[in-house]
C-alpha cells in the first residue's frame, strides 16, 4: 500500500518541476521580448524625433507603426506625446496637439534633462504657433532659448531661432525677425549645413521684400543661388524658390522684363513639378505689361482648386485682368466669384476653429483650462458690462442730441415757411408786372426780328470769311507745317530724325495758339471745362483734334506708345470722366 503511494507521488513531483521550468522559460522569453519591444520603441521614437522638423511625412509613418502604447514607460509616453504633437500641428493643425504637448512639457520640466526640456519648449512653441496662439509660442521660444544656450547645441538653437523668426516675420519692427534669422544662419554656418543655410537665406530674402528693401532681397537671393549651385553633391537643392523671390523683388521695382526672366528661371529649375503660383505670378506680371493674352494664359495655367483661398486668388487676378482690358461686366462677375470663394474660405476657417475648440482639451488638462476659462469669463463679463454701460450712455447722448436737432429743425422749417409765404405774395405782384413787360417786349421783338434776320445773314457771311482766313493762317504756321510733313515721311526717316521731330516748348505754345485760332479757342475751352488737364494733356488733345495718328504723337511729344495709351485712359476715365457713349478719347476730342 505504501509502495503504491510512493510510486504515484514521484511522477507528480516530476510534473511539478516541469511546469515550474516551463513557467520560468515563459517569463524569461516574455521579459526578453518586452525588452526587445522597448528597445524597438525607443529606436522608432528617436528616428521619428530626428525627422519631425525636416520631413514630417516620414516621421508620421514611423509613429503610426507604434500602435500599442500600453507597453510604453513614462519617458516613452512623454517622448511619444512630444513627437506626436509636433507632427499633428505641422500636418493637420489638430487641436489635440495642445494636450499632447502639455503632457510632454510637464514630464520634462519635472526632470533634470536640460536638452529634453529645451526640445519640449521648442515643440510647444511650434504647436502654439501652428494654432495661432502667438503669445504662448513666444514664451515657449524664450524659455527654449534660455535652456539651450548653455548646452551649445547648434542644431537645437538653429531650429529655435528659425521658428521664432518665422513666427514674428510680419510684425513691426521687421528687424526683430531678421535678428532671429541671422542667429539661425550663424548656427547653420557653424554646422556647415548648406540646406539649413539656404532655408535661412530664403526667409531673409522674403523678409526684405516685406520691408520693401528690394535691393537687399536681390542680393540675398543671389547669395542663396550661388551657394546652392556650388554644392555638387546635391545638398543645395532646387534654386526655384530663390528665383521666385527675385521675380517678386523685380516686380515690386517695376522691372517686369527681369521679373519674367526670373520666373522662367524658377520654372526651369523646378523641372517637371512646376509651382502653379509661379504661373499665376507670371500672368499678373504680363497683365502689368498690358500683354493681356499672355496674362490670361498664365493665370489660367496657374489656377489651383486645392483650397478656397487659391480659387479666390485666381478669380481676383481674372477680375483685375478683365478690368484692365475694359470688360467691366466680366470683371464684376469674376469679382463676385472671388468674394464668394473668400467667404467660403473664411467659413471653412471658422468651422476649423470651432472643431479645434470642441476638441481642445483632454481629461489631463481639464482642471487647469477650466480655471483659466473662469478667469477669462469673469474678465469678459466685466468687459461686457462696461461696454453695455458705455453704449447706454452714448445712446442717451445720441437721443438728446437727436431731440434737440429735431426741435431746432422744426423751428427752422417754420421760419422758412413764413419766408416762403411772404415771397409768394411778392412773386404774384411781380408776375403781373412781368406780364405787362413781356407784352411790351413782344412788340419790340417783332420790330427787331426783321432787322436781326438781315444782320444774321451778314454775320454768317463774315464768319465764313473769317473761318477761311483762319484756315489759311493755320496751314501757313511753321509748327502745323512741321506736323503735317510727318505724313510724308517713311518710318526709317522718322526714327532717324526723332530728336528733330519732337516739338520744343516754344513750338508747343505756338501749337496751342494756332489750335485756339483755328478751332474757336479749342484748348482754352477744354481747359476751362476740365481743370485737371495738364499742359501735356492739352498738347495731346490738340494733336488729336488735328487728326494726328498715335505713332506721330509719340514722336512729337517724346513718349512711348504704352505711356501715351495710359495717359489717354487716365484723361478719359479720371480727369475728364467721360461716359461710355464715347468709345475713345479721340471721338470726344474731334466733336468738342
Amino acid at each position: 500500500m505504501s509502495n503504491t503511494a510512493m510510486s504515484t507521488s514521484k511522477p507528480s513531483g516530476k510534473w511539478s518541476m516541469l511546469v515550474l521550468l516551463f513557467a520560468l522559460t515563459l517569463c524569461l522569453a516574455f521579459s526578453c521580448d518586452r525588452k526587445d519591444k522597448t528597445d524597438n520603441i525607443d529606436l522608432r521614437l528617436n528616428r521619428a524625433d530626428s525627422l519631425m522638423l525636416n520631413d514630417v511625412d516620414k516621421a508620421a509613418i514611423l509613429l503610426k507603426q507604434l500602435k500599442d502604447t500600453s507597453l510604453f514607460n513614462d519617458e516613452q509616453k512623454a517622448h511619444y506625446a512630444l513627437v506626436s504633437a509636433v507632427i499633428e500641428a505641422k500636418k493637420t493643425n489638430n487641436s489635440n496637439s495642445d494636450s499632447l504637448i502639455n503632457i510632454a512639457a510637464d514630464y520634462y520640466r519635472a526632470g533634470d534633462d536640460a536638452t529634453m526640456k529645451a526640445r519640449a519648449e521648442l515643440a510647444a512653441g511650434m504647436v502654439y504657433a501652428e494654432q495661432g496662439e502667438d503669445d504662448k509660442a513666444i514664451k515657449s521660444y524664450m524659455e527654449a532659448e534660455k535652456l539651450a544656450k548653455p548646452l551649445h547645441d547648434d542644431n537645437l538653437l538653429y531650429h529655435i531661432y528659425l521658428n521664432w523668426g518665422w513666427l514674428i516675420r510680419a510684425e513691426v519692427p521687421y528687424e526683430e525677425a531678421m535678428k532671429k534669422y541671422n542667429e539661425a544662419g550663424k548656427y547653420a554656418s557653424r554646422m556647415k549645413d548648406t540646406a539649413k543655410q539656404l532655408s535661412v537665406l530664403d526667409l531673409e530674402g522674403w523678409e526684405y521684400i516685406y520691408q520693401g528693401n528690394t535691393a537687399k532681397a536681390q542680393s540675398t537671393f543671389d547669395k542663396a543661388i550661388e551657394t546652392a549651385e556650388k554644392r555638387k553633391d546635391g545638398t543645395g537643392g532646387s534654386t526655384s524658390r530663390f528665383y521666385k523671390g527675385k521675380a517678386m523683388a523685380y516686380w515690386q521695382d517695376g522691372d517686369y522684363k527681369a521679373a519674367i526672366a526670373s520666373v522662367n528661371r524658377a520654372v526651369s529649375s523646378d523641372g517637371d513639378s512646376t509651382d502653379r503660383s509661379l504661373m499665376a505670378m507670371k500672368g499678373r506680371i504680363f497683365a502689368d505689361l498690358h500683354q493681356f493674352d499672355s496674362a490670361r494664359y498664365y493665370i489660367e495655367k496657374g489656377k489651383s482648386d486645392e483650397h478656397y483661398y487659391q480659387l479666390a486668388s485666381y478669380y481676383d487676378d481674372m477680375a483685375s485682368l478683365e478690368r484692365m482690358t475694359g470688360n467691366l461686366k466680366l470683371a464684376l462677375d469674376y469679382k463676385d466669384r472671388y468674394e464668394n470663394y473668400l467667404d467660403s474660405a473664411n467659413s471653412e476657417d471658422r468651422e476649423k476653429n470651432l472643431m479645434k475648440i470642441q476638441r481642445l482639451y483632454n481629461y489631463s488638462s481639464v482642471l487647469a483650462e477650466r480655471n483659466k476659462f473662469e478667469t477669462e469669463s469673469h474678465r469678459k463679463s466685466v468687459f461686457i458690462f462696461c461696454i453695455t454701460s458705455l453704449c447706454a450712455v452714448i445712446s442717451a447722448f445720441v437721443f438728446l442730441a437727436y431731440y434737440r436737432f429735431r426741435r431746432r429743425t422744426a423751428m427752422q422749417l417754420m421760419a422758412k415757411q413764413e419766408l416762403i409765404d411772404r415771397n409768394v405774395r411778392l412773386l404774384k405782384d411781380r408776375n403781373y408786372e412781368l406780364m405787362m413787360t413781356r407784352q411790351r417786349m413782344h412788340d419790340k421783338e417783332t420790330m427787331l426780328s426783321s432787322d436781326l434776320n438781315m444782320k444774321s445773314e451778314e454775320v454768317m457771311r463774315l464768319r465764313e470769311e473769317q473761318q477761311k482766313l483762319r484756315q489759311k493762317i493755320f496751314v501757313m504756321d511753321e509748327v502745323i507745317m512741321k506736323i503735317q510733313s510727318l505724313k510724308a515721311m517713311n518710318e526709317a526717316k522718322k526714327i532717324k530724325s526723332a530728336k528733330d521731330i519732337a516739338l520744343s516748348e516754344q513750338e508747343l505754345d505756338n501749337l496751342l495758339n494756332s489750335i485756339n485760332l483755328c478751332y474757336d479757342n479749342f484748348a482754352d475751352r477744354l481747359k476751362a471745362r476740365f481743370s485737371e488737364l495738364t499742359a501735356l494733356d492739352l498738347y495731346l488733345c490738340c494733336l488729336l483734334k488735328m487728326g494726328v495718328d498715335n505713332q506721330n504723337i509719340c514722336l512729337l511729344l517724346r513718349m512711348n506708345d504704352s505711356t501715351m495709351r495710359k495717359r489717354k485712359y487716365r484723361m478719359k476715365k479720371q480727369k475728364m470722366q467721360l461716359d461710355d457713349s464715347f468709345d475713345t478719347l479721340d471721338d470726344f476730342i474731334k466733336g468738342f
